[in-house]
């Protein structure tokens, strides 16, 4: 499965619009489809090397989504609920 997504190949450098692979959710991690994506100041000094993150660096992870899949240890699907 891919998405797309705003990548950041160098520090200082600028944003591409790219497909990155979605791995599938680890025990206890959670998928979800994102429907709204926002970049803040962080996302923005990031392309000036202040700081430099580590690359590729995909951003924009501000956002409003939708869970997808949920994952608990014993790899069934988990309850509802809500996170950060």
């Amino acid at each position: 499965m891919e998405m797309d997504a705003w990548i950041l190949d160098e520090s200082p450098g600028r944003y591409r619009w790219g497909t990155i692979e979605v791995p599938e959710p680890a025990a206890d991690e959670v998928r979800i489809r994102v429907v709204a994506s926002a970049l803040n100041h962080m996302d923005l000094w990031v392309t000036r090397g202040m700081p430099k993150p580590p690359i590729p660096q995909q951003h924009g992870v501000d956002a409003a989504a939708r869970r997808r899949r949920v994952r608990t240890g014993d790899g069934r699907p988990g309850p509802r609920g809500s996170g950060r």
